[in-house]
């Protein structure tokens, strides 16, 4: 996150002079530009001076990023206090006493789980209007996280097989930020694909203990399915730039394609760092 933060901090400063110097840019300056275009539908330079929208959102970005990358430093020392599991175990049909949700017909309802994390949660409600998500029901589910608003407590879940299937995958961004691509031979979902700090920068973002109830995240949706991916994700700008601001799943992928600075990724795919928007002959605003 703090390459990020400190890519978008530089956009901030050189957008905000009265003259805007842009002959004096670098390719990464403009690959920072072009990428929060496309992804947050907000047009910074408007022919003939900064949109003040785009500058209020290069600030919400960096807040939300700082947020992230503040928490995240000292996660042993958060309190409200965050929880990260590496399974759904602690979330249990039944209570301490063996017994099962029960409605007030007395009927079992079993779209609620009993918390045995140790923060003393008690019954979780399913879902409203998606009902109960946990790893074991719910096999699209890489992870999800629970906010527990009385005692400011946020438990983050790693679904054990996703888990497994990332660290065998031996993909990290670290990893991979090393390498310049040609142009075009890779997606920058496929280079996030299996990559568990995308998937933590994407929960930390949900979590209250983080992020505060004022910041958090959410998944919002585009085409009627959740705005995950690139493709969703540029539709979702088009759509509403304020939501794409707080949805998690662009930060995310946001936060990757400023770490992976070798090259641009606001096409959706690896191009040299001189091919800016400016060069290609337009910015692409709308979904692919």
């Amino acid at each position: 996150m703090d390459v990020a933060n400190e890519r978008v901090t530089n956009l901030i400063n050189l957008v905000s002079v009265s003259n805007v110097a842009f002959d004096t840019w670098t390719t990464e300056d403009w690959s920072t530009y072009d990428t929060f275009e496309t992804m947050f539908g907000l047009q910074i330079w408007d022919g003939t001076d900064v949109n003040t929208a785009a500058l209020n959102g290069l600030q919400t970005l960096l807040k939300l990023g700082e947020k992230i990358y503040d928490g995240v430093s000292d996660i042993g020392g958060i309190d409200p206090s965050l929880d990260i599991w590496c399974d759904d175990a602690w979330e249990t049909a039944t209570d301490s006493d063996g017994s099962y949700f029960e409605n007030e017909d007395g009927s079992v309802d079993l779209d609620y789980v009993w918390d045995n994390s140790g923060n003393n949660i008690g019954w979780i409600p399913p879902n409203p209007g998606v009902g109960l998500i946990t790893c074991g029901n719910t096999e699209s589910v890489v992870a999800y996280n629970l906010d527990h608003k009385v005692d400011d407590i946020s438990i983050i879940t790693i679904c054990e097989d996703w888990l497994v299937d990332m660290i065998d995958s031996g993909k990290n961004l670290q990893s991979q930020s090393g390498t310049t691509y040609s142009a075009g031979a890779t997606s920058l979902q496929d280079v996030v694909d299996s990559c568990l700090s995308v998937v933590l920068i994407h929960e930390f973002s949900h979590a209250d203990a983080i992020m505060g109830s004022a910041y958090s995240t959410k998944d919002y949706t585009y085409n009627g399915e959740a705005a995950y991916g690139w493709e969703n994700i540029v539709g979702l700008a088009t759509q509403s730039s304020s939501q794409a601001l707080y949805n998690a799943d662009s930060i995310a992928l946001f936060s990757a394609a400023m770490y992976m600075n070798k090259n641009t990724w606001w096409t959706g795919n690896s191009q040299p760092l001189s091919y800016t928007a400016l060069s290609a002959g337009g910015l692409i605003f709308l979904a692919p």
